[in-house]
């Protein structure tokens, strides 16, 4: 009887074990991005789920306070398993920046809700900040998809 609770335990223990996680989530720094100063990150996502996509980033104002420069303008190229591309321009209004102790801002923004892929496999999206490329302080671009 111990030993058939114990297989059971055990299989129940696999079957979460094997189940994809709820979130995932990826920071790149700003001295990480490619040749053309564009931050690149690659997802498996699948046609079955729905996704939430959102982006986040920190300014350090290096002791003088942060200075945004107003709505941020994002360029997102999306390139989808088969190859196709779809480009979008979204702006992060300033609004969605928040500062903290006057020497740094955080920014937590959804940029998508509710998105089903067409394909399964590994997308591969690019974002371009050109307000922030090179500035002061500017951390980098995270981005967290949640099921």
């Amino acid at each position: 009887m111990k030993n058939a609770v114990f297989c059971l335990m055990a299989a129940l223990l696999l079957m979460v074990s094997c189940s994809e996680p709820a979130s995932y989530e990826r920071f790149i720094k700003s001295s990480d991005t490619d040749s053309l100063g564009r931050f690149c990150y690659e997802f498996d996502l699948d046609t079955a789920a729905v996704y939430d996509i959102s982006v986040y980033s920190r300014i350090d104002a290096c002791g003088k306070g942060v200075q945004w420069p107003g709505d941020i303008r994002m360029d997102a190229v999306w390139t989808s398993p088969s190859g196709n591309q779809f480009f979008e321009t979204v702006y992060i209004p300033r609004k969605e920046f928040t500062s903290r102790l006057s020497i740094e801002s955080d920014c937590v923004v959804r940029y998508r809700s509710g998105i089903r892929p067409d394909e399964a496999g590994l997308w591969n999206l690019m974002l371009a900040l050109p307000e922030l490329t090179g500035a002061e302080g500017f951390r980098g671009i995270g981005i967290k998809i949640t099921l």
